[in-house]
């Protein structure tokens, strides 16, 4: 099986959830240091949620992601890809930290991470992308 990858935005991967008849697919869902996690519904094409909290922010910054955290996100991508259908990478408005670790877990399963790169709705986190990778 191809897995296949999106970045989304908090509100679209919350609406994704409620959805019947998606493909199965997991979540990486990014929040910020002082906000909620995200609620999905319970949906059983929904095969696992990787909760990770972390400001948007450079490697000078409190809360930026850590090094635990990026391995917690390549441990988790690894071990879904090619289980399912979809990988889904949430932020907050779903254009830099959700696209700078998509890209970067693409790139090292051997995907082409231009498709993130080249589209200019995405400004993704090098911060991110460079501590995956």
């Amino acid at each position: 099986m191809r897995t296949r990858f999106r970045v989304m935005s908090r509100k679209a991967a919350r609406k994704h959830s409620q959805r019947k008849h998606i493909k199965d697919c997991v979540i990486i869902s990014i929040y910020d240091t002082f906000d909620k996690k995200n609620e999905f519904a319970d949906n059983p094409h929904i095969k696992d949620v990787l909760y990770m909290s972390f400001d948007d922010v450079s490697s000078m910054d409190a809360n930026c992601m850590t090094h635990k955290q990026a391995h917690e996100i390549l441990s988790f991508a690894k071990k879904w890809a090619g289980k399912v259908d979809l990988l889904i990478v949430h932020c907050k408005a779903g254009k830099s930290r959700s696209s700078g670790i998509c890209a970067a877990i693409m790139r090292i399963l051997g995907y082409d991470d231009r498709e993130i790169f080249i589209n200019p709705r995405y400004f993704p986190n090098m911060h991110c992308y460079k501590l995956i990778l």
